[in-house]
């Protein structure tokens, strides 16, 4: 059996990914897999990892870094965009009320 990755290169199935039940053949179409279904496409995702870190490996200097300040803007913009909607959503709310007490109280020291 095969299936097509996610730049459509054919990969074979391990026979042994598939058990039959009860009263079927192994290897027909009646076999099931064993991968619950929340994990089915599991192995796509890390061999598309796996093809990546290897592409990766391959990059000239140059590219590598270049690369390499893309994942820290995407990592900076990912972040900013958490705390955007944590602050919308209301989840820091508590910080605010924490800065409000320590004012009254005169224990707030300045930001730095």
């Amino acid at each position: 059996m095969a299936v097509f990755n996610l730049w459509g290169r054919r990969s074979e199935i391990l026979p042994f990914a598939f058990l039959p039940r009860r009263g079927r053949k192994l290897g027909t179409t009646q076999a099931r897999s064993l991968t619950p279904p929340e994990h089915r496409g599991i192995f796509l995702i890390m061999s598309a990892v796996k093809e990546i870190e290897s592409a990766i490996e391959h990059l000239p200097a140059t590219d590598f870094f270049k690369l390499g300040e893309w994942f820290d803007e995407r990592r900076e913009q990912l972040w900013d965009d958490h705390i955007a909607n944590d602050a919308k959503s209301g989840r820091l709310d508590f910080l605010i009320e924490e800065a409000r007490t320590a004012k009254k109280s005169g224990t707030l020291r300045p930001f730095t």
